[in-house]
C-alpha cells in the first residue's frame, strides 16, 4: 500500500513540474526537476511492480506479463531523459543521464563489450554472442566486427560466411577500413574454401564498397571474376571482361596483386590483346611497391619470362611508362 501512495504522490508531481517547465520557456533548472519527478515516478512504479508482482505466485502472473511491466519502466525513463539532455546545458545533461543510469541498475554495463569479453574469456560464448548481437544490431561497428568473426571462424555458433560477410559489410558501412579489408578476403577466398564462385550476396556486399573507391574490394573483385594465375581455375566459367575492370581499377590505385594480375592479363592475353610492353609495365610498376623478398621473387619471375620474348627497345620502353606512371586514387 505505501509503495503505491508513493507511486500516485510522485505522479501528481508532473502537472507542476511540467507547468513550471511552460512557464519558463524550458529553462534547464525546470527541465531537471521535470526529469527528476520522472524518475521518481519510476522508481515507485518498479517498487509497486516489486510488491505486487513479484511476491504473486507464477501460475496467478505469467512470465509474459512481468516482462511487459518491467520493459514499460524502462523504456519510459531513457525517453524523457533523452530529451533533457538536449534541452539543458552540459551539467544538467549530466544529471539527466545520471538519473537514467540509476533508474537502471546495471543495465548497460550487463551489455557492454567488455562483459561480452569477459564472457568469450571464460568460454561461454553463448553469452558472448547474445551480448555482440545486442550492440551490433544498435549500430555498434566493433560488436559487428566481433559478430562477423564469430560467423567467419565458426567460434561459438556454425559457420556462415555469408552472415559473416554481412556483419562485416555493416562495419564497412559504418567507415571501419578493417571490415572492408576483411569482408574483401571473404569473397576472395570463397573459392578456394568452397570450391566454387562465391554466392551473390557476398559478390554484391563486395561489389558495393568496391564501388565506393576501395582498392583491395576491387582487387577481391576481379579475383572473383576470373583469378588470373591460378592454374585450377576453369577458364570458361570466369569473366575477363568484368574482372578487368577491377583489376585495372585497383591497379591505378596502387595495389600490387592487381598490378601483377594486369601484367599476366597482357602477357597471355586473357580478356585483352596481348602487349608485352603493357604487361612488363605493370610488372615494373608493382616490383617497384614490392612490400616483401617473395613478393618481388614473384613479379621478377614474371619479368624475365617476358624479358626472353622482348626486344631491348620493348623493355626499355615498358620501363619508361613505369616510371611516368602515377596512382589515380578514388578515395
Amino acid at each position: 500500500m505505501w509503495f503505491n501512495f508513493a507511486h500516485l504522490f510522485s505522479v501528481s508531481l508532473l502537472p507542476l513540474s511540467a507547468a513550471w517547465m511552460a512557464v519558463s520557456e524550458l529553462a534547464p533548472q525546470p527541465v531537471v526537476f521535470y526529469a527528476a519527478v520522472f524518475f521518481l515516478v519510476n522508481v515507485t512504479f518498479i517498487a509497486l511492480i516489486w510488491e505486487l508482482i513479484e511476491r504473486t505466485p507464477v501460475k496467478e502472473v505469467a512470465p509474459k506479463e512481468r516482462r511487459i511491466m518491467c520493459f514499460r519502466s524502462i523504456t519510459t525513463l531513457p525517453t524523457i531523459e533523452y530529451r533533457s539532455m538536449n534541452r539543458c546545458d552540459l551539467p544538467c545533461a549530466m544529471l539527466a543521464a545520471l538519473l537514467m543510469l540509476v533508474s537502471i541498475p546495471g543495465a548497460a554495463y550487463a551489455g557492454s563489450l567488455e562483459d561480452a569479453e569477459k564472457a568469450v574469456r571464460k568460454g561461454d560464448y553463448a553469452t558472448a554472442i547474445s551480448i555482440y548481437r545486442s550492440l551490433a544490431e544498435k549500430g555498434d561497428v566493433s560488436a559487428q566486427m566481433r559478430l562477423g568473426f564469430f560467423y567467419e571462424s565458426g567460434a561459438g555458433l556454425k559457420r556462415d560466411w555469408v552472415e559473416s560477410a554481412k556483419w562485416f559489410s555493416k562495419a564497412a558501412d559504418a567507415g571501419d577500413e578493417n571490415a572492408v579489408f576483411v569482408l574483401s578476403f571473404l569473397g576472395r577466398y570463397w573459392r578456394h574454401r568452397e570450391g566454387a564462385s562465391a554466392p551473390p550476396t557476398i559478390y554484391e556486399l563486395v561489389e558495393k564498397v568496391a564501388k565506393s573507391g576501395f582498392a583491395v574490394a576491387q582487387f577481391s573483385l576481379g579475383v572473383m571474376n576470373y583469378p588470373i594465375g591460378d592454374p585450377s581455375f576453369d577458364a570458361a566459367k570466369g569473366n575477363p571482361a568484368q574482372a578487368l575492370v577491377w583489376y585495372r581499377r585497383a591497379a591505378e590505385q596502387g595495389d600490387i596483386g592487381a598490378q601483377v594480375a594486369l601484367g599476366l592479363a597482357y602477357a597471355q592475353g586473357i580478356g585483352v590483346v596481348q602487349d608485352y610492353i603493357e604487361a612488363d609495365k605493370w610488372f615494373n610498376i608493382a616490383a617497384s611497391r614490392a612490400k616483401s623478398a617473395d613478393e618481388l621473387a614473384d613479379i621478377a619471375t614474371h619479368h624475365r619470362k617476358l624479358a626472353h620474348v622482348m626486344t631491348s627497345s620493348q623493355l626499355a620502353e615498358a620501363q619508361k611508362l613505369a616510371r611516368e606512371w602515377r596512382t589515380k586514387p578514388e578515395r
